[in-house]
């Protein structure tokens, strides 16, 4: 393994090549990009130097203050600006749910409308018909309007007091979760979950209230954790393989920062059902017509 070296400024030199810094923006502190994080900042270290930086409300000037000499940045948070940086003439790539429209930057989407559609497609194709959606409130749009749409598309039943409103805490899903299933006079058969941590506390309030999952209620939860995939949980997860993500990402930032006037780039990426546990390891064979 060849040596590494500290070239000048914050750069670094392994074999003989400097490595310029590239830094990776993301709300570490509220788990976003959790997952991709360490397989990105691993592979971005064979050919470029990784720095994260925690994207708390920093601007350009503490960014650039931080990381001298700063080449590129991938930005896995919405609290900062990847035009701002953009402008400052960096390779720039931004992992999000949405793409934004006459940008000056590469983006990799993540099709959360879609994801949300497929879902409800899911429900669908295995006969159940009602269901109920618990989350952050407000902090999934577009994952929630596609399932709205695939709700109506495929008729399935969602009252207005199965829209179910809880922070991304298990301790208070618990306690939210419970409160509904008291008060319910009839129960869905599929509870969705956009968000893992109140995933795990729909499950322990079924659990806790006498019900089994999958056998009276199934559970799937949006994005997964390594608490969701585990065996005491094992939940059905609508996802995007991480290393997908990173190498889309890569791909891109790579591209940028050999050619900045080369055409920029939209890449979009659907989200994949991983069918475990919690809905019986059911699989779709194909999508309803």
């Amino acid at each position: 393994m060849a040596d590494a070296a500290k070239g000048p400024g914050n750069t670094r030199v392994t074999g003989g090549r400097e490595l310029r810094p590239v830094a990776i923006l993301a709300d570490v502190a509220l788990g976003q990009g959790a997952s991709v994080l360490p397989m990105m900042r691993e592979a971005l270290a064979r050919s470029l130097l990784p720095v994260v930086v925690p994207a708390t409300d920093k601007g350009w000037e503490q960014i650039a203050a931080l990381i001298p000499e700063l080449a590129g940045a991938i930005v896995l948070t919405e609290r900062l600006s990847p035009e701002a940086l953009s402008a400052e003439g960096l390779a720039v790539v931004s992992v999000s749910g949405r793409a934004v429209p006459d940008a000056r930057f590469d983006q990799v989407v993540l099709d959360a409308e879609a994801a949300g559609f497929r879902v409800a497609e899911y429900i669908a194709s295995a006969g159940r018909t009602s269901v109920a959606l618990i989350g952050p409130q407000g902090a999934h749009t577009r994952l929630e309007q596609g399932f709205a749409k695939g709700v109506d598309t495929y008729d399935l039943a969602l009252p207005k007091d199965f829209i179910i409103a809880c922070p991304p805490d298990s301790e208070k899903a618990v306690a939210t979760f419970r409160s509904f299933l008291r008060a319910a006079s009839v129960f869905p058969q599929v509870v969705y979950c956009t968000d893992p941590a109140v995933a795990c506390g729909v499950y322990e309030a079924l659990s806790a209230e006498g019900f089994r999952v999958p056998g009276d209620l199934w559970v799937l939860v949006h994005g997964e954790t390594a608490m969701t995939r585990s065996p005491f949980y094992d939940m059905t997860s609508v996802t995007v393989p991480p290393e997908v993500v990173c190498s889309a990402t890569l791909d891109l930032l790579c591209a940028r920062l050999n050619n900045m006037d080369g055409m920029l780039i939209i890449r979009h990426i659907g989200f994949d059902i991983v069918a475990k546990s919690t809905t019986e390891h059911f699989r779709m064979a194909k999508a309803l017509p």
